[in-house]
């Protein structure tokens, strides 16, 4: 008669060789009962050789730096049951982002007890992550080191940006402490406020650009003419 389990098992097993994650299974002494393909390509180590050794040793003796230990997994009560960010660092100091997911299967014989590791490798979303910052990064830098005066608001009419020009103006300490302001927290006139509330809500209403000349009071008193 064909048992049910083994037919369950089988139909697992090869789910888990072809589902594209790192999986690995652990006894309770962290050897490795099963490990897919996936695992063992990004770990770089040799399925058939692996079977039956402690993971966490063939790591060392290969190198290769994971962001858990036999510490973390023995607290099986404190194994959640969702991913986590880590990673894998090789001998060459390469390093690949991985979502981690560890899991304690309970089995009243002991025996049976395991330990059922996944993994999702993210490298690519977090290289994508590095180049945006990057580019942020560039783009924060030209702005702020243009000649113009420069700044910007939400919908709400709140600050939420400017150059180093603006908050020299507007005697502010840095360029990011002008974050959360508006036209009322400076000491300018209510005419001058009530001015450039019309002009942001036409800008808003229409989006068009509005060009406006403007007469800005400096704190020595002084005057400033502005085209904005």
């Amino acid at each position: 008669m064909y048992n049910g389990a083994d037919f369950l098992s089988g139909y697992c097993g090869i789910f888990l060789e072809h589902c594209g994650d790192l999986v690995i299974s652990l006894d309770l002494k962290f050897k490795i009962i099963m490990i897919n393909s996936t695992a063992a390509d990004v770990l770089d180590i040799l399925r058939n050789e692996t079977i039956g050794q402690n993971l966490f040793e063939i790591c060392k003796h290969s190198q290769v730096e994971l962001s858990f230990t036999e510490k973390d997994l023995e607290c099986s009560e404190k194994l959640i049951n969702k991913f986590v960010e880590g990673y894998i660092v090789y001998p060459q100091k390469q390093k690949k982002f991985i979502l981690w997911k560890y899991v304690f299967i309970n089995n009243q014989q002991k025996d049976k007890c395991c330990f059922l590791i996944f993994g999702k490798d993210v490298s690519v979303l977090e290289k994508h992550k590095e180049d945006a910052l990057l580019t942020t990064t560039y783009l924060d830098n030209i702005v702020e080191n243009l000649p113009e005066y420069i700044y910007w608001k939400d919908l709400n009419l709140t600050y939420r940006g400017c150059n180093k020009h603006v908050a020299n103006y507007l005697n502010l300490p840095s360029s990011a402490s002008i974050i959360g302001k508006t036209d009322k927290d400076f000491d300018w006139s209510e005419e001058r406020i009530q001015a450039l509330l019309e002009i942001d809500k036409k800008i808003i209403e229409t989006g068009i650009p509005n060009v406006v000349e403007e007469v800005i009071p400096r704190p020595d008193k002084s005057k400033r003419i502005i085209v904005k």
